[in-house]
């Protein structure tokens, strides 16, 4: 399974030698802390999520949770949307629509939020 968001790309320009996969990892988490420190994590996130036509923002995946999940509920108290936003979400990380850090600091701010 191919994941967006489970490490950042890395584009390596190879002269005449291939990195070794321990290096290759190596090089990926220092550039990913170095970005991470230089640009913060939320932007980095968020700047990804768009180039690629991804949810970027706590706004974009409220909407798209009000458009494809809040129709189907039989419930609609604050429990039941948050519980059903956050097993929604957990799908989405778990299969690299959003990442991690969305999934941990992201909370449902949609219209179906006072139930």
């Amino acid at each position: 399974m191919t994941s967006n968001f489970k490490s950042f790309e890395l584009i390596s320009i190879y002269d005449d030698h291939v990195l070794s996969s321990s290096n290759h990892n190596e090089i990926t988490k220092a550039i990913e802390a170095f970005l991470v420190e230089r640009f913060g994590m939320q932007h980095l996130v968020e700047s990804y999520a768009e180039e690629n036509n991804l949810p970027d923002s706590e706004d974009a995946l409220s909407t798209m949770f009000d458009e494809d999940v809040l129709p189907h509920l039989t419930m609609r108290d604050e429990v039941a949307v948050t519980e059903a936003f956050n097993n929604w979400t957990d799908s989405l990380c778990k299969d690299g629509t959003i990442h991690e850090w969305q999934y941990e600091n992201y909370t449902y701010v949609g219209e179906g939020r006072h139930g």
